[in-house]
């Protein structure tokens, strides 16, 4: 069966990871084994093909889906295994970015910036993601070295 999910999903249930709106088989692995809970909970409606449609007759109701803008997410609430899953549900290469870390480590703030920057760019792709860290990567060593005297 495939369904139609209506709006993002995310949650104690997918381990925090998004589910976004589309068209998906009920046992994709892109829904993280939620399919039929989403269904049963008005996340998405079955979805059915041209010739499986029926008149419903007159004055029948359907349901009224809304699009709401949502919160921005607070990824620094996330565990840094959960925000690695979600790049690679985004198909962002951890692999290829560099971060701020010692010897260009990924720090979990890097993780962040890189998933709030895909949020403020739906369509952003790897390069993109790329030039969120490469950014942070010379802010940070733009800013002045305090000494633990000074602190």
């Amino acid at each position: 069966m495939r369904i139609y999910v209506t709006r993002e999903f995310a949650g104690r249930l997918t381990d925090e990871r998004r589910i976004y709106p589309g068209v998906y088989d009920l046992d994709a692995k892109e829904l993280f084994s939620v399919g039929q809970y989403l269904l049963d909970n008005g996340f998405a409606a079955p979805l059915v093909s041209e010739s499986e449609l029926i008149d419903p007759g007159a004055g029948t109701e359907f349901p009224h889906f809304e699009v709401v803008d949502e919160a921005p997410v607070d990824y620094s609430a996330w565990t840094v295994s959960a925000l690695k899953d979600e790049l690679v549900v985004r198909g962002i290469d951890v692999l290829t970015l560099k971060g701020t870390g010692a010897n260009g480590n990924l720090l979990k703030e890097d993780l962040v910036l890189v998933l709030q920057g895909d949020d403020a760019d739906e369509s952003a792709s790897v390069a993109d993601a790329q030039s969120v860290v490469d950014t942070v990567e010379f802010k940070a060593r733009a800013l002045p070295v305090q000494d633990a005297e000074e602190a």
